[in-house]
C-alpha cells in the first residue's frame, strides 16, 4: 500500500526564517521534493503526512512560519457528469 502524499505550502515572515526552514526541508531524506520560492517567501514540499506534519510543527516552533496549507497530491479528480 502506497502512503498518500501531501503538498505543503509554507509561507514565512522573513527571509532568514525561510532560509533556515529550507535547510531543514532540503536535508530531510524523506521529503520527496521541495521548491524555494524567494519572492513569496515560501517553500513547497511533497511528503507523506508522517514526515510532513512533524516537520511543519518543528518549523513553526522555531519561529517565522506565518502560514501553512496542505492538500493531497495526485488525488483522482471528481468524476465528470455525463448526460
Amino acid at each position: 500500500m502506497v502512503s498518500e502524499l501531501r503538498v505543503y505550502v509554507l509561507r514565512f515572515l522573513e527571509p532568514t526564517a525561510l532560509t533556515r526552514a529550507f535547510d531543514h526541508v532540503s536535508d530531510h531524506p524523506d521529503v520527496a521534493s521541495c521548491s524555494f520560492e524567494l519572492p513569496e517567501r515560501q517553500i513547497r514540499l511533497l511528503a507523506r503526512p508522517a514526515v510532513g506534519e512533524p516537520l511543519v510543527e518543528r518549523l513553526y516552533l522555531e519561529g517565522g512560519l506565518a502560514w501553512c496549507s496542505r492538500h493531497a497530491f495526485g488525488a483522482d479528480p471528481a468524476p465528470s457528469r455525463t448526460r
